[in-house]
């Protein structure tokens, strides 16, 4: 369990593949112990995999094993992962009144990590985020190891982000990205590239999509909110497939409808924040190649947003694009 926590990024499947052999190998009342472990174990590789469907039916089979036994701590661990999974697999109506914010199980044992961390993202995925901040608070994180840690920054990162507070966002997340560095694990290393965690990337994608939005760039990050949207819904994931979806069409519709206002004024769609640098850089008379070098990107990119901008100008060449751009007040908009 330990191993796979600590760098759950490419280990997934080879870990299902071992666990599975374990479990075929464990049968029987004298192994109930080490085949719910192992049935635990396997539902979180899955979870990790973005393999939604196969971890709830491991939960399931906790549940139905431990029920009646003494191993309440599996059994408390698997409930929280189910419910978790039920609400991300949007199948079910929670409440998040039913998440307990302590399971009443010793936060030292990973039973009791796992069903904390649980019921943590559970509370955030039903819109509860301080709640989910709150969870946070009885985890202990300054005394986890650094693998552990990583985890729960990030997961203060996303609920931080929720409740409106980017100050402390950004703080978690250097704290996440300070630990990681230490652990040099790929899987753990960054909250915008994980490898082979594709419910985990797709949550980077949508905060990667809010920032470009926040800077102007509403293009890319409705085609960085479709990819987060086409993950989510190859694992499984219909509540964020569908929060995702809303997003974005919402973004398309503030989009078309900032256009169609702009038709009927007589004017352009807004620019981008980019699309005015590249629009002002280009009426000086730069070459795509010299607004990168000034811009600090690539020419490929300066070449996309002056795509946009001839869209939203309604002009098709670079001169009028700098008549446009100088009649339409544009440039002393920008100087100002």
């Amino acid at each position: 369990m330990g191993r796979l926590e600590r760098d759950p990024a490419g280990r997934s499947d080879a870990a299902v593949h071992h666990l599975s052999r374990a479990i075929d190998v464990a049968p029987g009342a004298r192994s109930y112990f080490s085949l719910l472990h192992l049935l635990c174990t396997r539902s979180l590789a899955h979870r990790c995999a973005g393999r939604l469907a196969e971890a709830s039916a491991d939960c399931a089979e906790v549940l139905r094993l431990a029920s009646g036994t003494q191993f309440r701590e599996l059994h408390v661990a698997a409930e929280a992962m189910g419910r978790l999974l039920t609400v991300w697999s949007g199948t079910e109506e929670v409440e998040p009144a039913v998440v307990p914010y302590t399971p009443d199980l010793p936060a030292s044992g990973w039973p009791g990590r796992l069903a904390l961390s649980a019921n943590a993202e559970t509370l955030l995925a039903l819109g509860d985020a301080a709640g989910c901040v709150a969870v946070a608070a009885t985890a202990g994180l300054p005394e986890l190891e650094p693998w552990a840690q990583v985890g729960w920054y990030e997961l203060l990162t996303r609920a931080t982000l929720a409740e409106g507070d980017p100050d402390a966002a950004a703080e978690w997340a250097q704290r996440a990205y300070q630990v990681a560095e230490r652990l040099g694990r790929p899987g753990r290393s960054a909250l915008l590239t994980r490898v082979r965690m594709p419910l985990d990337a797709a949550q980077a994608h949508i905060v990667s999509a809010r920032a470009l939005v926040a800077d102007g760039d509403p293009d890319r990050a409705v085609a960085t909110l479709r990819l987060a949207e086409e993950i989510f819904d190859r694992c499984g994931a219909g509540l964020f497939t569908r929060q995702v979806n809303t997003e974005r069409r919402r973004l398309l519709a503030g989009r078309s409808g900032g256009a169609r206002r702009a038709r009927r004024q007589g004017g352009s769609p807004t620019l981008t924040r980019r699309e005015t640098q590249v629009a002002a850089l280009v009426s000086e008379g730069l070459t795509n190649r010299q607004v990168a070098a000034r811009l600090f990107v690539t020419q490929k990119t300066v070449e996309m947003h002056l795509s946009h901008v001839y869209a939203k100008m309604g002009v098709t060449n670079r001169a009028a694009l700098v008549r446009h751009f100088h009649l339409g007040g544009l440039a002393s908009a920008q100087s100002s």
